[in-house]
């Protein structure tokens, strides 16, 4: 599961990923601080409880469980963001004698931990001044930053999705569930549990 979920998510969109061999998931985390001379541990558990997934087998497991998961995040970022609009492309009449401006997208994305946006405001983006372009793998891709918000491209995103490390936390069991084994069907059991803030900016 672990090398399917790597293909799919850049470096830099969660704080944590965890996998877990029950469901409910069970996470102990340790922190570890100093306190005075001493140094402490204080462990926790985290409990979250998983959604079983289903989908259909078209030969490739490997990109039917990214085509999957990819679903079920961006179903978490459409329903758990926050909504505005934003006029760049259709401007109307004033469009006819003015340029776009990426300075104003930069505006919007700015304060946030990441962006993921469709190819075409991808490259608007990336016009915007102080851009710095990046190599990532993933099928949400990093593509480059602005300030210290990491841009990710993905054609799932319908607009740009904006959030912090800590916004979603995903949770995965290990395996995949193909019961019988010659069904045309399999299911995975995941969650991607909403932590802080998720802003949608539908650019039109």
């Amino acid at each position: 599961m672990e090398e399917h979920i790597s293909e799919l998510f850049g470096n830099g969109l969660f704080s944590c990923v965890y996998f877990a061999d029950s469901n409910p998931a069970k996470i102990e985390s340790v922190e570890i601080r100093k306190e005075g001379d001493k140094i402490k541990e204080n462990s926790s558990v985290m409990e979250f409880d998983l959604r079983r997934v289903s989908f259909y087998k078209t030969g490739s497991m490997a990109l039917d469980v990214r085509k999957a998961v990819k679903h079920e995040f961006f179903k978490t970022l459409r329903f758990g963001s926050e909504m505005k609009e934003l006029r760049y492309f259709k401007r109307g009449w004033k469009g006819l004698f003015s340029k776009r401006d990426p300075k104003k997208l930069a505006r919007e994305i700015e304060g946030f931990d990441w962006a993921i946006a469709p190819n075409r405001i991808a490259d608007e983006l990336a016009l915007a001044p102080g851009y710095e372009s990046a190599i990532g793998g993933g099928d949400i891709r990093l593509k480059g930053k602005i300030g210290s918000t990491l841009i990710f491209k993905c054609e799932d995103a319908e607009g740009i999705f904006l959030g912090m490390k800590d916004s979603i936390v995903p949770v995965f069991r290990n395996g995949i569930f193909e019961v019988p084994k010659e069904s045309r069907m399999a299911s995975l059991e995941i969650a991607f549990e909403k932590r802080g803030r998720l802003k949608k900016l539908w650019v039109h």
